[in-house]
């Protein structure tokens, strides 16, 4: 009997944390955790309409991952996780859009 409200008691516990994991995903919308700021990494207003008319980059959608990106402003960005975009041959980041714009 004790092993089974043990059971019982973990599952709810299990269930709660991940409510607890989806509810915060949702708030940040899937945005990479920053220990600090990276205020030198910035996004473009680069964006292109993909074959389902959906718009691309600048924060406005995520990957298959579930998380958001854009084009960044360019090769001399400090952002830590660049990546070269085969449509554009321009750099693309998740940490840009995790990044409050440089005038605010």
């Amino acid at each position: 009997m004790l092993n089974m409200v043990f059971r019982q008691v973990s599952t709810a516990v299990g269930v709660l944390i991940l409510l607890v994991s989806v509810i915060h995903a949702q708030k940040t919308g899937n945005r990479a955790a920053l220990s600090q700021e990276n205020c030198g990494c910035q996004c473009s207003s680069l964006t292109f309409r993909d074959k389902s008319g959906q718009v691309q980059g600048n924060c406005k959608s995520a990957d298959h991952s579930g998380a958001t990106w854009c084009y960044a402003e360019g090769w001399g960005s400090s952002c830590q996780d660049l990546r070269n975009s085969k449509r554009f041959g321009k750099p693309w980041s998740y940490e840009a859009c995790a990044t409050p714009p440089a005038h605010l």
